[in-house]
């Protein structure tokens, strides 16, 4: 494989065993130091539906690394161009050094060097088993978050707020100069969550746009915006009105930032 250029995964998605779909999850997370540095463009698509409660137990223990997302951060950094992940369960380590890691001497901020488009459709759990939504709500149905009478349903900033945040460490104060495109997008039972970050215009200024769309709406805490190097007066925020207010609940959260370091050409 000296001269791979493409890489690309399908997950059989109607494969009913949920323990064979881990092991495969956990086998290609160990495979990928394998993929050589030819390769510019990897996709991976672990299926094309949502899940249930009970479908599927947490695709990594609690006391262990996120092996798969430590290594696309690790191994594929490096060389890649163009990166597409559907429907997998990630973690904040997929962008940052995860405690696991910082635990030993202090690892280097992560760098992506040649990555020029970065495309997320993750999972309505992380790897640890966290839900971002309630799957149990029907797919056009969108509510307040709740408690479910067997199972506690994680508050987005558990899971979501963790997963933008690390996201903004990483274009921020890692190494990305060529990026043109991030995007990651989450559509689980009772959730919906777009984010962007693109070239705010066509003439390129050296600014990006932060689009942040969400339903029911879901707004940035500080921690979030810190990490994304924003203030609350940095960005601007668009909701519903009126009689629609009571009936839908989105949000909208768009943000400029600018770009010092990008070499795009």
């Amino acid at each position: 494989m000296t001269a791979l250029t493409s890489t690309t995964f399908v997950f059989d998605d109607m494969m009913g065993d949920a323990r064979l779909r881990q092991q495969y999850r956990e086998d290609l997370g160990k495979s990928l130091s394998l993929v050589p540095p030819t390769c510019i463009d990897f996709e991976a698509k672990f299926c094309s539906r949502l899940r249930g409660f009970d479908s599927e137990e947490p695709v990594v223990a609690a006391s262990k690394p996120d092996i798969l997302c430590i290594n696309l951060r690790r191994h594929l950094a490096t060389h890649l161009r163009d990166l597409r992940l559907d429907f997998l369960r990630v973690s904040p380590a997929l962008f940052w050094p995860s405690a696991f890691e910082q635990q030993q001497p202090p690892p280097s901020p992560p760098s992506w060097p040649h990555l020029e488009n970065f495309w997320l459709i993750f999972e309505q759990q992380d790897s640890y088993g966290l839900y971002h939504a309630d799957p149990t709500l029907d797919l056009d149905e969108l509510t307040h978050w709740t408690e479910s009478t067997t199972h506690s349903i994680a508050r987005p900033e558990r899971g979501l707020y963790q997963l933008v945040a690390a996201a903004g460490r990483a274009v921020r104060l890692g190494n990305m100069p060529r990026l043109g495109c991030l995007e990651m997008e989450l559509h689980a039972n009772g959730q919906d969550v777009r984010f962007s970050l693109g070239r705010r215009d066509e003439k390129w200024n050296g600014q990006f746009m932060i689009n942040w769309g969400s339903a029911p709406s879901v707004e940035w805490t500080d921690e979030v915006l810190e990490a994304w190097g924003l203030t609350r007066e940095d960005y601007q925020v668009i909701r519903p009105e009126g009689d629609d207010r009571d009936e839908w609940d989105w949000l909208d959260m768009r943000a400029v930032v600018p770009w010092h370091d990008c070499v795009w050409e």
